[in-house]
């Protein structure tokens, strides 16, 4: 039996992963997706940036494989366009 591990806070918690469930995009239902990165950027001018600089935010994504959706998107149905 292989096991991943789960690390939150100061636990560790060993899962089966055959205990979990497929998830399937929520736009054509394909189960394959890709790894992608979420370019942002905080602008200096924004309060909340205590650095006066513009912040390069990067968030590591995955993108279905048929369509394009961005699995979990915040919008749905946000397909994301060619680059």
């Amino acid at each position: 039996m292989n096991q991943v591990s789960a690390v939150g806070g100061q636990r560790q918690v060993q899962f089966d992963p055959r205990d979990a469930t497929s998830q399937g995009c929520e736009n054509c239902g394909c189960f394959h997706f890709k790894p992608a990165v979420r370019l942002g950027v905080i602008s200096a001018l924004n309060p909340k940036n205590p650095v006066g600089n513009d912040v390069l935010i990067k968030s590591e994504v995955y993108m279905c494989m048929k369509c394009g959706l961005e699995y979990g998107s915040l919008v749905k149905k946000e397909k994301v366009g060619k680059c």
